[in-house]
């Protein structure tokens, strides 16, 4: 990379290394995994990085909805701090992979519209979106009516998926429909922003988040055929199909009932010593899931060794930090219910990184 792209990324690649530098180490995981309660790790996280969003709790509250909240608000903000220090170039990308958790508001939104819910209940659903302009939510809610919501978001960029899903749910009133165009618009729109790139940071792009859409579109298949008992057909219009691993032809095999474990020991060389293990054929699609979660993981962190003025370490570093927070909630749910670490430890992301 020439003078210019060091200039471009040296002041995000300084944020970027000291973010890296505040992450959790096994140790601190280690320890808040062998932590009795709730008030056990938060006493712990208060003693790193997320001390400071923690502070906006009360010393004694454990409420697990307010603290996911607050330690989402970190990851909002590293957001901010990437998207504000990025190339302008880079900048659309970013901002876009960040509207995923606007996606999810949204679905929310629309669950609680159906389920007649509140909007105290929504509100500690909802996914903190900090200084990024957002929907109207409260609103949407307050309108009690999905129809009603896809009229008002007619001229977002949500209003033209939307409006292709509305006769199937008026004549189902499910939001399968609404749920699956909403997704397949995302992330046809981000893989197009990753067209627009310049060439280096657009095959570290294509590369990172062309395995997301790969994960996406394997599970969704599976799931499709599995539980919903879609056509090969409706399962070719519901997926992508343009990850380098999982084309049509992947997704093909899949509609057709070849086993996701099957399909996953062909495209990843990684996965296929789990996938002949002892007792891989009685696992779910959920543990898979699991499995393409962590080997995303190692990517993420193989992406942080080399050349660093380039938009693939800030990619990874956001990827790993909200598996970072993710892995927090869940053991903070788990100590909450009082789960033993058999019912949960399987679930952890980080646990790669542990062992």
């Amino acid at each position: 990379m020439g003078v210019s792209g060091v200039s471009a990324y040296g002041v995000l690649n300084v944020r970027v290394r000291a973010g890296l530098g505040e992450m959790l180490a096994p140790e601190t995981f280690a320890r808040m995994d062998g932590s009795p309660d709730v008030a056990s790790i938060l006493a712990i996280l208060r003693d790193t990085v997320y001390g400071r969003v923690l502070s906006k709790a009360d010393e004694g509250d454990a409420n697990p909805r307010r603290i996911t909240y607050l330690l989402r608000t970190h990851l909002t903000e590293k957001f901010e701090v990437v998207v504000e220090n990025a190339p302008k170039v880079a900048r659309p990308l970013i901002e876009q992979l960040f509207r995923l958790y606007e996606v999810d508001n949204l679905k929310a939104t629309f669950r609680s519209i159906q389920a007649k819910d509140s909007w105290d209940k929504l509100s500690h659903l909802l996914f903190p979106m900090g200084g990024f302009i957002t929907l109207p939510y409260e609103h949407m809610l307050a309108t009690g009516s999905v129809p009603d919501v896809i009229g008002l978001l007619e001229n977002t960029p949500y209003g033209q998926p939307l409006k292709a899903a509305l006769p199937r749910f008026l004549q189902e009133n499910d939001l399968f429909a609404i749920e699956v165009n909403l997704d397949l618009d995302y992330w046809a729109k981000t893989w197009k922003l990753i067209d627009d790139l310049p060439g280096g940071d657009r095959r570290l792009a294509h590369d990172l988040i062309g395995e997301i859409i790969e994960r996406n579109d394997l599970l969704w298949a599976t799931r499709f055929f599995l539980y919903y008992k879609l056509s090969a057909a409706e399962i070719l219009n519901y997926t992508l199909g343009i990850g380098p691993k999982v084309p049509d032809e992947v997704i093909g095999r899949i509609s057709q009932g070849e086993p996701l474990k099957s399909v996953l020991a062909s495209i990843y060389p990684e996965l296929r010593p789990k996938t002949v293990a002892e007792g891989a054929e009685n696992l779910d699609v959920s543990h898979w899931e699991i499995e393409l979660h962590r080997m995303y993981f190692r990517h993420c962190r193989s992406k942080l060794v080399g050349p660093p003025f380039n938009l693939g370490v800030s990619l990874a570093y956001l990827f790993l930090l909200e598996y970072e927070i993710e892995d927090i909630i869940l053991l903070l749910e788990a100590k909450a219910m009082g789960l033993p670490r058999e019912r949960y430890s399987s679930y952890l992301i980080n646990k790669v990184f542990q062992s």
